[in-house]
C-alpha cells in the first residue's frame, strides 16, 4: 500500500519553506509571516563560524522560521538594524533565541530541521524522539 505520509528525507525544500510559512510567527502568533533566515547570535554559539557566514550569505535554507514583517524587518525586525534591537543579541533577549524558535519549528513540523540542514551531530533534547522519523 502506497503511504501518503513523507519522511523528514522526503520533503524538499521547497515544500519545508511552504510548511514553515503555514505556520504562525513564533514571536507574536501572527498568521502573516515571512520566513527569516536564522544566523548569528545563539546561531553562533551553535554552530560557530558556521552560524554567522558573513553579509549577504545564509545558513542553511532549512533553518529558517516564520516572523511577521514587523519582528522580521519592520520596526522590532531581527535583520533592521535599527531601534531598540540593532543586533541579534538585543532581539533574541526580547524575543527568545533563534535556536529555540527553530526547536519549536521542528516540533511543529515532526523532523529535526538541524538533522536536515546538514548537522546531523546537534542533537537537542527536545528533538530527540524525531530522529526515528528521518
Amino acid at each position: 500500500m502506497l503511504s501518503l505520509v513523507k519522511t523528514a528525507e522526503e520533503i524538499s525544500i521547497t515544500e519545508h519553506h511552504k510548511r514553515v510559512r503555514a505556520l504562525r510567527c513564533v514571536v507574536s502568533d501572527d498568521p502573516s509571516v515571512q520566513l527569516h533566515h536564522c544566523k548569528g547570535g545563539s546561531m553562533v554559539e551553535l554552530l560557530g563560524a558556521a552560524g554567522n557566514p558573513g553579509v549577504g550569505k545564509k545558513v542553511s535554507d532549512w533553518l529558517v522560521i516564520p516572523l511577521n514583517w514587523r519582528y522580521h524587518t519592520g520596526d522590532f525586525g531581527i535583520d533592521n538594524g535599527q531601534g531598540p534591537y540593532k543586533d541579534k543579541a538585543a532581539w533574541e533577549a526580547a524575543f527568545g533565541t533563534q535556536v529555540g524558535h527553530l526547536v519549536q519549528v521542528s516540533l511543529a513540523l515532526g523532523y529535526d530541521v538541524f538533522h536536515r540542514a546538514g548537522y546531523p551531530t546537534i542533537r537537542m533534547p527536545h528533538l530527540q524522539h524525531l530522529h526515528g522519523r528521518d
